[in-house]
C-alpha cells in the first residue's frame, strides 16, 4: 500500500529526491488518475457524507515539493507556462469531460509581479 511511504516520505524530506522517490509518487499519480486513490470518499456515517484522507493531501502536496520548475509553454513568446515537472500537462479533448478555465488578467498580473519582486523570499 502507498499510504505508508507516502506520509513517511512527506513526513520525513530526505536531503535530496531519488529515483525510488519519483517511482513511488508516479505510481501515486496513476492511482489517483484511475480513481483508485481519492482525497475524499462518500461516508454516510459523516455529518458532510464525505471522509478527507488526509494521506492523500500529502501526496498531491508531495509532487510540488519534489517537482522542479520547467518550462511547459507551447509558444513561449505568446503564452509562457511554467509549472513543476511532476505535474506535466495533460493531453484533453472534449471527450474528457472536464472544464478548464484560464487565469483571470489581474491573476495573472499579479502572479507575474509577485515573481518578480525582490522582497519575495521564495522566489528571490
Amino acid at each position: 500500500m502507498l499510504q505508508p511511504q507516502i506520509e513517511a516520505l512527506f513526513d520525513v524530506p530526505p536531503a535530496a529526491y531519488l529515483a525510488e522517490h519519483f517511482v513511488l509518487f508516479d505510481a501515486f499519480k496513476a492511482g489517483l488518475n484511475r480513481g483508485e486513490i481519492r482525497a475524499a470518499e462518500p461516508d454516510p456515517s459523516s455529518p458532510t457524507g464525505w471522509r478527507v484522507n488526509p494521506w492523500v493531501k500529502k501526496g498531491i502536496l508531495l509532487g510540488f515539493r519534489m517537482g522542479a520548475i520547467v518550462d511547459m509553454s507551447i509558444d513561449a513568446r505568446r503564452q509562457p507556462f511554467f509549472d513543476k515537472s511532476t505535474y506535466p500537462v495533460r493531453a484533453i479533448s472534449a471527450r474528457t469531460a472536464c472544464a478548464l478555465f484560464p487565469a483571470a488578467p489581474a491573476f495573472a498580473m499579479a502572479r507575474t509581479s509577485h515573481a518578480e519582486s525582490s522582497a519575495c523570499r521564495r522566489c528571490s
